[in-house]
């Protein structure tokens, strides 16, 4: 019988450990976009990320983040893509419906460069 226990105790151990394991493999890639996302902002310690991901194959991030200005005041979450190569990408800010015709293009055509990033980089992992 204590053969029985011990063997059942070192297979609960082991599966623990496995599961551990996994999980952090999972976790760590989002960590390590947040760190380097954090560290290229102007309060690096008022960073809040929400729905952070990390594309394996193309080996990029993706989510949000909010952080404070250099007025101190929160500016909203803002959509990034952090590449490979370490290049940080943030979602457009602007608008298509204010300005003169020319800074509506431009900021269009700033926008669907963005969401073509989103698509190749943040989509299906």
């Amino acid at each position: 019988m204590k053969p029985i226990v011990a063997i059942l105790s070192l297979l609960t151990i082991g599966s623990i450990a496995v599961a551990a394991t996994l999980t952090w493999r999972t976790l760590q890639p989002t960590w390590q976009v947040e760190s380097d996302v954090r560290n290229r902002l102007k309060d690096p310690d008022s960073a809040k990320f929400s729905e952070v991901t990390f594309n394996k194959v193309k080996g990029a991030g993706c989510g949000y983040v909010n952080a404070k200005n250099s007025m101190g005041g929160y500016t909203g979450a803002s959509h990034f893509i952090l590449l490979k190569d370490g290049a940080l990408h943030f979602a457009p800010s602007g608008s298509s419906t204010e300005g003169t015709l020319e800074q509506r293009i431009e900021y269009l055509k700033k926008e669907i460069t963005y969401l073509q990033l989103v698509e190749d980089y943040c989509g299906k992992k």
